[in-house]
């Protein structure tokens, strides 16, 4: 899909982040926002951990970390618990979040792979919108079979182009962070040597437990190993039984 590859792809001259970073994020949301706290939240298991924390005065925030290699993070908000987490790539020493005036949307600016993601989730929308509807209709008993077989068509057409387009952006990123996590949402939908394919072209600076490499290499060796007869979601739950130590820590 053509219009992917202008969607994702990050400036050639983006280097890869090879060592220890001092990121500082600079946020601005609307300034009758209700948020008085900013978290800055990694994945631990199935949910998320704080690990650096900001106030939030007059719609502003500072947050400062340090990271040994570049990370997916998330950033949520106390007083906005309903919002959900806006994810961040840390790759840069500055980076800044604002949140726009008029539909309310957080915009992550400051590296190449940021601003990428933030044209990839506004191209998936539509698509992902399009699949929750078709579940609603699908589940309304009400309608007629040939109503609700249709509404399972149109979810599989619209998750098909989804995962097209996430496919062409991780081409395009493949050795960059926002490539990484591309490939761990996509992998159950490849094949095993695809998979590999790009995980040879992870950088070095990736392949350890903070980034998630030894997580990541289990779950291609156990897509490698399930059966072709099952379903892509049954692959994708047999692949992420196993997991890597987490090594963040907790903010008090």
């Amino acid at each position: 899909m053509s219009l992917s590859l202008t969607v994702c792809t990050a400036a050639k001259d983006n280097k890869v982040q090879t060592s220890a970073m001092h990121c500082v994020i600079n946020g601005k949301l609307n300034r009758d926002t209700k948020a008085t706290m900013a978290y800055l939240m990694c994945i631990d298991g199935r949910k998320l951990v704080a690990t650096d924390s900001a106030a939030v005065k007059d719609g502003k925030f500072v947050l400062v970390t340090d990271v040994g290699v570049p990370v997916e993070r998330a950033i949520s908000f106390k007083g906005m618990e309903k919002v959900t987490p806006v994810t961040v790539f840390l790759d840069a020493d500055a980076l800044t979040l604002e949140q726009d005036k008029d539909n309310g949307e957080f915009i992550v600016k400051g590296s190449d792979t940021n601003e990428a993601f933030g044209r990839l989730k506004r191209t998936i929308a539509p698509m992902e919108k399009a699949m929750v509807a078709a579940i609603v209709r699908y589940k309304d008993t009400s309608r007629s079979e040939e109503d609700r077989t249709k509404a399972e068509k149109d979810y599989n057409e619209a998750e098909a182009k989804m995962t097209e387009v996430m496919l062409e952006c991780l081409k395009e990123n493949a050795g960059n962070i926002l490539g990484f996590t591309l490939l761990s949402e996509c992998y159950y939908n490849m094949e095993g040597a695809m998979v590999e394919h790009y995980l040879k072209q992870i950088p070095e600076t990736f392949r350890n437990p903070i980034s998630g490499w030894c997580a990541m290499w289990k779950m291609t060796r156990n897509a490698w190993s399930a059966p072709t007869t099952m379903t892509w979601n049954s692959r994708r739950q047999a692949a992420k039984r196993k997991n890597c130590p987490n090594t963040s820590r907790k903010v008090n």
